[in-house]
């Protein structure tokens, strides 16, 4: 397994937007596979970008239309006036474990859940968000394209709560 800080899971990541694009393609969308020729270009991307700023963890990608879908290595969530948003997957990216498994949480504890389209503008104004994957868990994001985030108390319930089911 990777070795990351240990206080990107409490302090935050730093992540930036990539300049590579998903196709929009329905009939892949949410299907984990080994064809993902577009996030290894973008995780390229990445690379190069954290050869300059070696405090980028993640990068977030849009699709060709301009909607905020994923990050490279992970699914994104937005907190946003109490209410929980991720990007709806249906014309492309991949729907992770610990994404549904965030989302079960959420129904099961009264949260509500919006499955939906994300602009990248809305996530810069939301109050949280935060990145989840099965070998990281959930890390909040502290920053994004100039926007700085340090409080985040959703982001931590949610933690906790899953952290109570895996122990």
């Amino acid at each position: 397994m990777p070795d990351y800080p240990a206080e990107w899971a409490t302090q935050g990541i730093k992540a930036r937007v990539c300049s590579l694009r998903l196709p929009v393609q329905p009939r892949l969308a949410c299907v984990k596979h080994l064809n993902r020729l577009e996030n290894v270009l973008a995780a390229m991307e990445l690379n190069e970008a954290q050869r300059h700023d070696s405090q980028l963890a993640e990068g977030l990608l849009l699709d060709a239309e301009g909607r905020l879908i994923e990050g490279i290595r992970s699914n994104l969530f937005l907190v946003s006036q109490g209410r929980l948003v991720t990007p709806d997957l249906a014309r492309c990216g991949v729907a992770g474990i610990q994404r549904g498994r965030v989302m079960a949480w959420a129904l099961q504890h009264g949260v509500t859940l919006q499955v939906r389209e994300v602009v990248l503008e809305e996530a810069l104004h939301a109050d949280e968000l935060f990145i989840v994957n099965s070998i990281i868990g959930l890390w909040p994001v502290c920053e994004l394209e100039q926007r700085h985030w340090s409080h985040f108390p959703v982001t931590a319930k949610i933690r906790h709560g899953l952290d109570q089911q895996d122990a």
